[in-house]
């Protein structure tokens, strides 16, 4: 994932277009975005010891396999891209995944103990769907880690990019800018508090962030 003015015009994927072509090298991608995002959720976690975990936007299903290591008594990831489920299924076979859109999906309230959605909610054109899901996902005193492309890097007309390994092709993921202020109204009116707001620089520009919040 790159951050790169726009010098050139690249296909534009959408979510679901673009994730499932990543799906086959994600696993195993290596870039500062995506690593800084990976170090803060591992930073932020607490203690998963028989809690019930869900990934939101599980990806191939790194933070599932680091639930179950850490002994979570449920493992849950959602993901849209079916690509993307079919590797999180291989990679970690005792978590219970479904594919499907955040925003609609059926989740049950007030039923896990920590949530993390790490780069994920950018893609969506409207924060408050999934919020709602998400934040009404927690229980009382439960944990919320959100990691996403800074606003900063969205509002210097910067892209969410990968290449196909298989054609060598760039392409840009779609995304949207979400500011602060709309998470923390989000926040405020579920009930739920932030702990932590982490905005992490990579050569002097902040890249990404990471929220941890609790549910009151």
């Amino acid at each position: 994932m790159k951050w790169l003015n726009r010098r050139k015009e690249i296909t534009v994927l959408s979510p679901l277009e673009g994730y499932n072509l990543w799906a086959a090298s994600y696993h195993q991608e290596s870039n500062p975005i995506k690593n800084l995002s990976d170090s803060l959720v591992e930073k932020l976690l607490p203690d998963l010891q028989d809690k019930r975990f869900m990934d939101a936007g599980c990806g191939t299903g790194k933070f599932c396999i680091v639930a179950k290591e850490k002994n979570a008594s449920h493992i849950f990831g959602l993901d849209l891209s079916p690509a993307m489920i079919d590797v999180a299924r291989e990679n970690c076979k005792s978590a219970e995944f479904q594919c499907g859109d955040l925003a609609s999906a059926v989740i049950k309230e007030k039923s896990y103990d920590v949530i993390i959605c790490a780069l994920v909610l950018g893609h969506l054109e409207h924060l408050e769907p999934a919020l709602d899901k998400l934040l009404k996902a927690l229980k009382t005193g439960a944990t919320i880690i959100i990691t996403d492309f800074h606003p900063y890097l969205t509002l210097s007309h910067a892209k969410r990019t990968f290449t196909d390994k298989q054609t060598g092709q760039n392409f840009e993921v779609h995304h949207y800018l979400h500011l602060f202020q709309e998470y923390f109204e989000y926040f405020a009116k579920y009930g739920v508090v932030v702990d932590t707001l982490e905005e992490p620089l990579f050569k002097e520009s902040p890249v990404i962030f990471a929220i941890r919040a609790r549910k009151k």
